[in-house]
């Protein structure tokens, strides 16, 4: 084994000790939405790496203590800012609201910062998933990596019911990925192996 293999090696084992699998890259992280209902939790309650809810009965009405409610309106969003760009290899989506169904709404994602409303400048973010319907919990593993700092969920109009507008509700998402820096070492590593 030559001395830039091994040193590659070396770096790839110390990168995979620390995180051999793909981490929660949206853990504790910056959050953003178009609108928070006055009964909800801040929208950084979405990424808290609490999957659970807890639906209050009040007299004013059901609402959950540990999810995220955006305001009424066309097409409302909620987006995360991973800090810095990732390879995401799998999105995971929960609302807690068993029987609370959202949708259809769409997995967006964008590499740079600037034009961040997904709503006004949807052009410019890239669909990385359309789902016609969620009423607990969504999975996808992405058949191939993307590469972003932003991740968005945002609810589209529904076809059945245009005269109606939306309410996000988001119990927790989980964003998996490698940071930049791993990939590139595997890459590497496999360019120099073969």
């Amino acid at each position: 084994m030559d001395e830039q293999r091994a040193v590659l090696l070396l770096m790839l084992l110390s990168l995979s000790a620390a995180s051999p699998l793909p981490s929660n890259v949206a853990l504790n992280k910056a959050t953003f939405s178009s609108g928070q209902n006055n009964k909800s939790r801040s929208s950084s309650v979405v990424v808290d790496g609490d999957q659970s809810d807890s639906f209050t009965y009040p007299s004013t009405g059901r609402f959950c203590t540990q999810c995220f409610l955006s305001t009424l309106s066309d097409n409302p969003w909620w987006r995360v800012d991973l800090g810095g760009q990732f390879f995401i290899t799998n999105i995971s989506i929960y609302t807690g609201a068993a029987g609370y169904i959202i949708g259809p709404f769409e997995i967006l994602s964008k590499e740079t910062s600037g034009n961040l409303n997904p709503a006004v400048y949807y052009s410019q973010w890239n669909v990385i998933q359309s789902v016609s319907k969620l009423d607990s919990t969504y999975e996808y593993p992405l058949p191939t990596a993307v590469y972003a700092q932003h991740v968005a969920i945002m609810e589209k109009k529904d076809p059945r019911n245009p005269e109606y507008q939306q309410r996000l509700v988001l119990t927790e998402v989980e964003v998996y990925g490698f940071g930049e820096l791993y990939v590139i070492l595997l890459f590497e590593f496999q360019l120099i192996s073969n």
